[in-house]
């Protein structure tokens, strides 16, 4: 009996939330901005002359490689990106952190007393975070591959 009390207090607790709610907005915000976060990703490989293969880092279902290769080999990279354009892609990239920010502050039920600026600064350096660890996992993943290739050709020759 005293269960099922747990579980009809949590279920209330749920619903008062609105967990799947929230879960959608961040589902949402993922799907629409993390394109946006993918492609600054892109543009500052492309910009170190990376050459991306997606078969070294990951397994993926082959619609989502074929995907992704597709985008990877079709995006442009130029020195003539104006400072507009890559404001816009970093605000806009950046609201997956924003809503992220609030959703803790519904959850938690804790407004935080910032600004919608100071939430805003906070989401960009998250993103910019997340993207710096991105783009340096793939530069020690290629490194750890040309070391482990170069070992294996040394034991193996």
């Amino acid at each position: 009996m005293k269960k099922l009390k747990e579980i009809i207090e949590l279920v209330k607790l749920i619903l008062k939330k609105r967990f799947k709610t929230l879960a959608g907005s961040i589902s949402f915000f993922f799907l629409i901005n993390g394109g946006t976060a993918l492609y600054l990703t892109v543009i500052i490989l492309k910009s170190f002359n990376v050459k991306i293969n997606l078969n070294q880092v990951a397994y993926l279902p082959e619609s989502i490689l074929s995907f992704l290769e597709y985008f990877l080999n079709n995006t442009k990279y130029s020195n003539g990106y104006s400072l507009f354009f890559i404001a816009t892609s970093v605000w806009g990239a950046s609201n997956l952190f924003y809503q992220m920010i609030e959703t803790a502050e519904i959850i938690y039920e804790r407004r935080r007393p910032q600004t919608g600026a100071f939430k805003r600064v906070i989401s960009i350096l998250f993103m910019l975070i997340f993207i710096f660890f991105f783009v340096g996992s793939w530069f020690v993943l290629s490194f750890l591959k040309v070391v482990l290739s170069s070992i294996q050709d040394g034991f193996f020759s």
